[in-house]
């Protein structure tokens, strides 16, 4: 037994983000799912077709498509029931990326999943010292190479809002506040002046005061956000082919390395065969994310046969006991 699932979200949002949906709607889920798979999973791929997320609260589902939600309620030191607000300023290397890439499903590809283009930002690039870090991101419920640019994007803008605060330790005022709000946060040390954060969640708190009674509270825990994050005009959209060749990835097209650069030394053998030259060879690294490996290749100008060195990962090498004379190198 299959299910069909067609949802339409039009997510207009709110706030001064701009957005271009002349051509097409912010979000459509368009695709299928067997009656056996587990719900969490069905969700979750619900969720990737809206850049977005559901929570289970008070015993209602509540789904949140990718938009700015502007706030509504506005905290500070005063609504605190005590203790230092603790920020972490940063997310885990192995969480943190800078470009966006993966599938979608294309009707220009029989429906098969297909590569769009990727998203990329090099402020954040430079930001992590030029180490390209990826994101695979899979859209089964996504048929539009624009949508699925936009949700990436969305994606690569949230992580790097990195401010979280793990645990804000609120008055029973909070009580008003759920997972999914988008609040207004000021504090003065922090320096922080209704800085807007995503409520990742909430918690009702008992504690007691020093008389031993107990008094109500509200945890939350937040991510900063903001509602550029969102931000998407025709011009940032990366045309695909409307007509794939073939159904497969073409394995021959591979981003090419830079030129290789040789350097001659000297070394020390052992055994008394005394000083002989070596080759140190470098080169730049690909950039294109899916390479592997490097099989470098050299010659005397005059000969026709190529010494073919084992592959590998690395951009340099040394060839020892190098003799003179003109190389060609490849």
């Amino acid at each position: 037994a299959v299910a069909g699932v067609q949802i339409d979200v039009t997510a207009t949002g709110s706030g001064d983000h701009t957005i271009d949906t002349a051509a097409e709607v912010r979000y459509t889920c368009n695709g299928t799912f067997k009656t056996d798979e587990k719900p969490a999973e069905v969700i979750g791929n619900i969720n990737t077709s809206m850049a977005g997320k559901a929570a289970w609260i008070g015993g209602w589902w509540y789904i949140f498509a990718g938009s700015y939600r502007t706030p509504t309620v506005s905290l500070d030191e005063g609504d605190l029931r005590g203790g230092a607000l603790r920020v972490e300023a940063g997310v885990g290397g192995r969480e943190c990326f800078n470009g966006v890439k993966g599938v979608f499903t294309s009707a220009e590809n029989k429906w098969q999943p297909a590569d769009f283009p990727a998203v990329t930002n090099a402020a954040y690039l430079a930001e992590d010292g030029g180490e390209r870090t990826w994101k695979d991101l899979d859209l089964p419920f996504t048929t539009s190479a624009a949508m699925a640019q936009r949700m990436a994007k969305i994606d690569l803008e949230r992580v790097r809002q990195e401010i979280t605060v793990p645990k804000m330790r609120c008055k029973l005022l909070a009580y008003t506040v759920q997972a999914g709000d988008v609040i207004q946060v000021s504090n003065t040390r922090m320096g922080w002046t209704d800085k807007p954060f995503e409520v990742i969640e909430a918690t009702l708190a008992v504690e007691e005061d020093s008389d031993g009674i107990p008094y109500f509270g509200v945890d939350l825990a937040l991510r900063e956000t903001a509602a550029a994050v969102y931000d998407w005009s025709a011009g940032e959209e990366t045309e695909v082919d409307p007509a794939a060749d073939t159904n497969l990835p073409d394995p021959l097209t591979v981003g090419a390395p830079g030129a290789p650069n040789m350097a001659e030394a000297l070394y020390t053998t052992s055994f008394s065969s005394g000083v002989k030259a070596k080759a140190i060879i470098t080169w730049a690294a690909s950039a294109d994310a899916f390479v592997e490996a490097y099989q470098f290749e050299y010659k005397l100008a005059a000969d026709g046969t190529w010494t073919i060195l084992p592959r590998t990962a690395d951009t340099t090498l040394e060839i020892l006991d190098f003799q003179a004379g003109v190389y060609d190198l490849r």
